[in-house]
């Protein structure tokens, strides 16, 4: 049950604005006495102010047929996760013991890593998938604070793993370097590390990240480049910006889906913090300029 005080009740998220959510939903007190039923229902909530006062219009009803579907799939996507990650995390563990324990000939070696590797893109791909299907059906847990872009950008940055921290450029104008921004640092944290991840699996060395004021007013823009001197001006590199773009069917191969299914955990999660994700199918003219980027677009709110 939803207390008044949780951040997820309707009448703490109407001070953000109107929204939506499916909810389980029982009445306190039953109107014969016995125990109500809990139902599953959609409920709306719009701040009003036409009466004379601020007011929060609640607005229940039931589910369509195509929230119901999604509602299943849902279902079906948490079961599936839970019947898979138990296997996985068993045939990981033996792969690691066996990798520590065994003197195997080169060959041997580099087929155990590859099946270790692919151990972990598999449970990886689990966890997007059952990320999105919380996202589709509004159960993705949300906990937005106000702070400083900076401090979202910074914890980040404390939270990578020693071996990667130096995969990552942090180039801040310091003149927006206290814009404050409504976030949520997992959900935050998760965008970074996918764009990290698919970064180095296509052969990157990291990332850039350049935040810079945004030409509209009232957004901030943290853009994301991919560092490989490498591959600058490489066929290659151009592509790998365009991977983050869903509307080019005809690079659907190798690691495209595992890609792909990234790119959409990243748009969907930046979206529920009220951002925009902006493919850049050019340079930046910016300091990160020479790499193929993409963009979070966040706006940006008054301190409390």
């Amino acid at each position: 049950m939803l207390t008044l005080s949780d951040p997820q009740h309707p009448l703490n998220q109407a001070r953000l604005g109107e929204g939506h959510a499916s909810l389980l939903v029982q009445a306190i007190v039953a109107l014969a006495g016995d125990e109500s039923d809990v139902l599953q229902r959609m409920v709306s909530w719009r701040p009003i102010s036409e009466l004379g006062g601020v007011f929060t219009l609640l607005t229940f009803r039931d589910l369509e047929p195509l929230e119901k579907s999604l509602q299943q799939q849902r279902a079906f996507i948490n079961t599936l996760a839970h019947e898979l990650r138990t296997p996985l995390a068993i045939l990981t563990g033996s792969l690691r013991r066996l990798e520590r324990k065994s003197d195997l000939a080169q060959p041997l070696d580099r087929a155990l890593g590859d099946a270790i590797d692919e151990t972990k893109r598999m449970a990886a791909l689990v966890d997007k998938l059952l990320i999105l299907s919380e996202l589709d059906t509004d159960h993705f847990h949300w906990n937005l604070k106000r702070a400083p872009l900076r401090d979202f950008l910074d914890r980040w940055l404390h939270s990578l793993e020693p071996d990667k921290r130096p995969s990552v450029s942090l180039q801040i104008n310091e003149s927006i370097s206290t814009c404050w921004v409504d976030l949520d640092q997992v959900a935050l944290t998760r965008i970074l590390n996918t764009l990290l991840e698919n970064s180095l699996i296509d052969g990157s060395e990291g990332l850039v990240l350049c935040v810079d004021e945004c030409r509209s007013s009232g957004f901030v823009d943290v853009v994301v480049g991919f560092n490989s001197a490498e591959m600058a001006g490489n066929q290659q590199l151009s592509r790998q910006g365009s991977r983050f773009s869903s509307d080019e069917p005809e690079l659907a191969q190798g690691d495209w889906n595992a890609n792909n299914l990234g790119f959409s955990v990243v748009k969907n999660l930046v979206a529920g913090m009220g951002g925009m994700l902006l493919s850049n199918s050019t340079h930046m003219e910016t300091s990160i300029n020479g790499y193929d980027s993409v963009t979070l677009r966040f706006p940006v709110v008054a301190p409390d």
